[in-house]
């Protein structure tokens, strides 16, 4: 028996344009539902940093944060203790030369997209309940 789901799932590829529909959101939603109806007491969830702008340019990439967005209002009121954490500037690989710098975490308003990155402070922010 489970005491807790992880979620951190993202939809892998920008020529599905259902992609982040189907994983961010359902695929979301799906895990929720099974956690609540197996009794799991805690949920976490990967989301992205500037889910909170429309305007993100993520966006561009078949809603990417919308969907994501919306995932975590689902989370919010589903009455499961949660845990939503809103990483900035992941990577899969440094660049030659480039160095990896310490997590700096900020508030939920905070916006961490690659302008915050030039600066040399990644962001991003935990929301709990």
């Amino acid at each position: 028996d489970a005491k807790a789901v992880i979620v951190a799932t993202g939809a892998g590829t920008i020529t599905d344009p259902l992609g982040p529909f189907n994983v961010d959101y359902q695929g979301t939603l799906n895990l929720l539902a099974l956690a609540k109806q197996r009794g799991v007491k805690k949920f976490v969830l990967v989301s992205s940093i500037g889910v909170d702008d429309l305007l993100n340019f993520l966006n561009l990439f078949w809603g990417v944060c919308f969907w994501k967005k919306r995932a975590e209002e689902e989370i919010q009121r589903s009455g499961i203790t949660f845990t939503i954490v809103r990483p900035g500037g992941l990577k899969s690989k440094l660049a030659d030369g480039e160095r990896a710098s310490p997590v700096v975490m900020k508030g939920p308003g905070f916006y961490g997209a690659p302008p915050a990155r030039a600066q040399a402070e990644p962001a991003g922010s935990i929301l709990r309940r």
